[in-house]
């Protein structure tokens, strides 16, 4: 089974790196649409450079909800390297310290009741699949539209941490906002 997924994996880049976006229409189960979600926010990882203050030996991945989509990037990419740093993946409680992520996703439905945790360090990479998160404080919001799994970066956001992200991930952005600009 690890093979098929690692290649589902593979294929939902290639659809990404071409500007296609993932099918959500016909795509039946949630299992689905989570691996589509694991794949987004592994190549979000790949694509952004973290600054001088972040850990340099591990990027860790920790979520707030999403069983099903840190369980994916658990089984298929923990270990592995991004550049010279080592996956690591962890769930988030609410009394839970987030200081060693490097990027934190909050599902919609969990992070009504579990928002951003305030020890997250300033170098975090928020993403989230919330309405508005990009609006309020989040930096990569995963949304639906014209049956496809699209992205929004706020870039002041992530400028503010500290993050660069790498113009093909801003080229594939439905929206890339900055200085108050839609």
């Amino acid at each position: 089974m690890r093979p098929v997924r690692w290649r589902l994996l593979r294929a939902s880049f290639v659809m990404v790196a071409l500007g296609l976006g993932c099918p959500a229409a016909g795509v039946a189960d949630d299992d689905a649409m989570e691996q589509f979600k694991a794949v987004y926010l592994f190549n979000f990882a790949k694509l952004t450079v973290w600054p001088a203050t972040a850990p340099t030996g591990v990027l860790t991945m920790c979520f707030v909800g999403a069983p099903g989509v840190r369980d994916l990037i658990e089984h298929d990419v923990s270990g592995k390297l991004i550049g010279e740093r080592h996956i690591a993946v962890r769930s988030l409680g609410p009394s839970q310290h987030a200081d060693d992520c490097s990027i934190i996703y909050i599902e919609a439905t969990a992070g009504r009741s579990s928002p951003l945790p305030e020890s997250a360090p300033a170098y975090a990479l928020t993403v989230s699949d919330a309405r508005d998160f990009a609006h309020h404080g989040g930096m990569i919001e995963l949304f639906f539209k014209d049956n496809r799994l699209r992205f929004i970066i706020n870039l002041d956001n992530a400028r503010l941490a500290g993050l660069k992200m790498s113009s093909s991930l801003l080229s594939l952005a439905s929206k890339v906002e900055q200085l108050g600009a839609s």
